[in-house]
């Protein structure tokens, strides 16, 4: 095979570093500036990439899946060829794999849920090699990063979580902090580790230590340059959302405020993420019963993602209900939103 398609040589050895379970395709397409001279550019198009396998697919050492578009490759394969390597070329292909993983398993939306699942047992794997071959890049630390939150989220984006993977989760998230760490204490990658691992302690029931891991990675982000904006609102929603519950409302709005400023100054204030700010700190402003200041930021809300959403969208009917439901609380039920509500209902069934 090294002589027939040297390309599709590196593809098993890449392979040979990856879990014995269903090979996402995306592992391979998403990442060819990562895979080195031969192998990159054999996969920097669908139509070149199912060239290259073919030959290793006649020899049966490699089985590929169209529907799912997922490549297997047998555990036995996988060991002659992982005996075959010396330690450099472990560390090689190990490395490459990391960066491959990292790359394809970076959104983990619901809506790339079933490619999420595909790819849980090769980040597993690879997680395993970062410890062994003492693997601490960035892209490790990422890539545990995005395993550790992916065991643990809750489909539905709720809080709190509903998976139960909790242990693994920590593993891999502890790993991470030990290699982010050695970056420095005030690293960004540090910060972004605290944020994950403190949501794991949180619905573990510790959340004085997940206040604590929040508010260390806010402080970092208020020193680096260029923080990430979406990291840092995430810490914020997470700190009004514990002291509202558990310790103080004042400080809890105080943290909102500045979640829906920075969303303002990042996305600007008729952006939906900006909607999401304005809705939670109405939520928090109506448990302390300032209604009518509620009121101000869910009809802004209401506003912004009516312009951007069809009237028959489905989403656009749960604002209104929302909206309608807050304002019963008020003992006010306006008859613009009666009749919009109606009107989405109707277009919508």
């Amino acid at each position: 095979m090294e002589a027939a398609s040297p390309a599709t040589a590196d593809l098993l050895h890449l392979g040979a570093l990856l879990a014995s379970e269903p090979i996402p395709e995306e592992i391979f397409l998403e990442s060819a500036p990562e895979l080195g001279d031969r192998l990159g550019p054999a996969c920097s198009s669908r139509y070149a990439f199912t060239a290259m396998i073919s030959a290793a697919h006649r020899l049966s050492l490699l089985q590929r899946d169209p529907e799912p578009r997922t490549l297997m490759i047998h555990r036995l394969v996988q060991s002659v060829l992982r005996d075959g390597m010396d330690d450099k070329m472990q560390r090689l292909w190990a490395g490459r794999a990391v960066r491959a993983v990292n790359r394809a398993f970076r959104d983990i939306k619901f809506p790339n849920w079933a490619v999420c699942e595909l790819l849980v047992p090769h980040a597993l794997v690879c997680a395993a090699e970062v410890k062994n071959l003492g693997l601490n890049t960035p892209e490790s630390v990422k890539l545990l990063n995005t395993a550790g939150r992916y065991l643990v989220i809750n489909p539905a984006g709720r809080y709190p979580v509903e998976r139960g993977r909790l242990d693994e989760a920590r593993a891999l998230l502890d790993r991470a902090l030990a290699i982010a760490e050695g970056f420095g204490l005030e690293h960004p990658l540090t910060a972004l580790i605290l944020n994950s691992s403190g949501y794991v302690d949180a619905i573990s029931g510790n959340q004085a230590r997940a206040r604590d891991r929040w508010q260390r990675a806010l402080d970092i982000y208020g020193r680096v340059e260029n923080p990430d904006p979406m990291e840092e609102v995430l810490i914020l929603d997470r700190l009004t959302y514990i002291y509202s519950r558990l310790w103080d409302k004042g400080q809890a709005e105080v943290y909102s405020r500045r979640a829906l400023a920075l969303r303002e100054s990042t996305f600007g204030a008729r952006h939906p993420y900006t909607a999401t700010g304005m809705e939670y700190l109405a939520g928090l402003l109506d448990s302390m019963g300032r209604h009518e200041e509620a009121d101000v930021f869910m009809r802004r809300a209401t506003e912004i993602r009516s312009a951007v959403l069809e009237p028959g969208d489905s989403d656009l009917s749960t604002i209104l209900i929302n909206q309608a439901q807050h304002h019963t609380s008020l003992s006010q039920f306006p008859l613009l939103v009666r009749n919009r509500i109606v009107d989405v209902l109707q277009r919508r069934h």
